[in-house]
């Protein structure tokens, strides 16, 4: 994998020759493209004067290999899976992006949008404070990644007070502008039927009945009491910071109108 620091006032030209590109609609035999800071500005056969021109220019040779284009995953819960089970800290965290950051770019992945719940479960190892220490990790870590990690906000509108002002400052502190709404309680969206979520939590997680049952009933409640208001203060956060609300599991007009 060639790196290329992008971004630059004064980009200097990349130009990979010798190469297959392929493209939408065909396949480049012995193409040329060029990457100047963040765009890709040819792709070809026969390179522009004004680009063969460029004394700068850095020439890389491709050998006759594939050009891609690269994978976007919009929807990773693949760091949670890197950390099971280890009690996660900082170093951990770094060590499964390292991880990830490999494994992704071996499989032509480019962009990864690590989904991270802003919900309190322990029965699945998820807390709001432990995807808030994933986050912390993330940002510093895409200045020397291979490929882009983004953050993608999974907002559970579960939530009691305290839960959606913790869930809002982290929105705010780290300029998260990729979200989503969740709702996993029973009686819409995945889950229909209430005694099938019940023992969805019994088989899969271990739960006893008594705790399934309270767990549900508590769903409940917040769905009630709760989660209209939560959505409206969630997507207006998102909004305020000009960034993409994306629908999960939503099964009704009227939640994609509290988008």
């Amino acid at each position: 994998m060639y790196q290329i620091k992008l971004g630059d006032k004064s980009p200097v030209p990349y130009i990979f020759t010798n190469s297959n590109i392929v493209t939408p609609h065909s396949v480049i035999n012995n193409g040329t493209l060029v990457v100047e800071g963040e765009k890709i500005t040819f792709v070809g056969s026969i390179l522009p004067p004004e680009l063969k021109s460029r004394t700068e220019s850095v020439y890389i040779d491709v050998g006759g290999k594939y050009i891609l284009p690269g994978l976007i995953d919009s929807h990773s819960d693949a760091i949670e899976l890197e950390l099971v089970p280890t009690d996660s800290n900082s170093s951990t965290i770094q060590q499964a992006l390292i991880n990830l950051d490999y494994k992704f770019a071996s499989l032509g992945i480019t962009t990864t949008l690590h989904a991270l719940p802003l919900t309190d479960a322990p029965f699945k190892q998820r807390s709001i404070s432990h995807s808030e220490q994933i986050i912390e990790t993330i940002i510093p870590f895409k200045e020397i990644s291979l490929i882009d990690h983004m953050i993608f906000a999974r907002c559970d509108i579960l939530l009691d007070a305290d839960s959606l002002s913790r869930v809002i400052t982290i929105l705010k502190k780290y300029r998260i502008n990729i979200a989503s709404l969740q709702d996993h309680s029973p009686g819409q969206g995945q889950f229909q039927d209430k005694v099938k979520l019940e023992k969805y939590l019994i088989h899969n997680y271990g739960m006893n009945p008594t705790d399934a049952e309270d767990y549900v009933k508590r769903m409940l409640f917040l769905r009630e009491t709760r989660s209209q208001y939560n959505a409206t203060q969630i997507a207006n956060e998102i909004r305020e910071a000009q960034g993409v609300l994306i629908s999960h599991d939503d099964d009704t007009i009227e939640k994609i109108k509290w988008m």
